[in-house]
């Protein structure tokens, strides 16, 4: 009797242990999927859509799937533009002296200069400027060409001189560069460096080890390091962090993949920029995952991730294309619909 006793409160204990270390389980699960009070809701960011009526496939996605990051940084920034004295400093910084020639066209504000040897073109209200050096296509004298290994220095070097890193938070990632070569009146890309006048450099910004997927800047570097072209684009003014968020897990990105008929991206391979209609499209599988930067249509007041998805579409006429779309990398109980 007594053995039984022994044996039945030993159950009783064990029991009441177990209850309480599985209440204890469950609450911390619950506090751990709880939104955190103390991060501000922020808006849903506007992303262009094209829809599409095939199946996306994400099955080589599923299966090779990456680490995720379980947070990221969401900045506060105000949208891109130049102040005159910001513009007027820009041009001193490219050669030009006197007062800009003054135009307002679809409500944006533009100072432009020109003078034999160059033109500029700044956009104020949007944070943006076109400078280019007339070429004399006709003579293609000997120039001397930096090494391509070197451009990367160069490039950052001949920007800080003359002032226009305009944000100074970001770093500046080569995406694509080639020699160039004059064809007539026309210049095209050549192997050959002893036949350019010129380097093309295409450049994206990056912030953190998280890059934006546009290519933001265009530089053409001649003789002796001369700047022949600039198309520069500003993404932001004045980067303050906001707080770190936490993002979405795979099974919540699959989840969120799987209730999209649109892609956001689509460019025909070996072709010009989107010349035919999404809707012609008969086959997508997407195969890569990457946390980016994207650059919206509509100005927005904060800069968070986005999760790019890539992969190719098959043509209903048999041409292959990039495609991709993107998914908001916070988590959706903190964005605003």
């Amino acid at each position: 009797m007594r053995k039984f006793l022994k044996n039945y409160w030993l159950i009783i204990s064990l029991a009441f242990t177990a209850s309480l270390l599985a209440g204890i389980f469950f609450i911390q699960g619950k506090q751990e999927t709880k939104p955190d009070e103390k991060l501000l809701s922020i808006p849903s960011p506007k992303l262009p859509e094209y829809q599409v009526r095939v199946p996306l496939n994400y099955n080589d996605l599923s299966e090779n799937f990456p680490e995720i990051s379980r947070s990221e940084l969401v900045y506060k920034v105000e949208k891109p533009s130049f102040s005159d004295q910001e513009a007027i400093k820009i041009a001193k910084n490219l050669g030009f002296e006197g007062q800009p020639e003054f135009k307002n066209f679809e409500n944006k504000i533009y100072y432009d200069w020109a003078d034999s040897q160059k033109n500029l073109s700044i956009n104020l209200t949007e944070g943006q400027f076109n400078f280019n050096k007339n070429l004399n296509l006709n003579n293609n004298p000997s120039v001397s060409l930096p090494e391509i290994s070197q451009i990367n220095s160069i490039i950052e070097s001949v920007l800080q001189e003359k002032e226009l890193l305009v944000n100074k938070e970001i770093n500046l990632l080569i995406k694509d560069k080639s020699y160039l070569k004059s064809f007539g009146l026309e210049y095209g890309v050549t192997n050959n460096p002893e036949e350019a006048f010129a380097i093309e450099v295409k450049l994206q910004y990056e912030l953190k080890n998280i890059r934006f997927l546009e290519n933001d800047i265009t530089i053409l570097i001649g003789d002796k390091n001369e700047i022949l072209k600039l198309e520069y684009r500003s993404i932001f003014k004045n980067l303050q962090v906001l707080e770190a968020y936490p993002l979405k897990n795979k099974q919540e990105i699959i989840e969120g993949l799987n209730s999209l008929n649109s892609i956001n991206y689509f460019k025909i391979i070996n072709d010009y920029e989107l010349t035919a209609e999404p809707q012609r499209i008969s086959k997508i599988d997407f195969n890569k995952i990457e946390l980016v930067y994207v650059k919206t249509e509509t100005p927005q007041s904060y800069l968070q991730p986005i999760f790019f998805i890539s992969g190719q579409a098959v043509l209903n006429d048999g041409r292959t294309a990039e495609v991709g779309l993107y998914l908001p990398a916070i988590k959706d109980e903190y964005l605003l619909k």
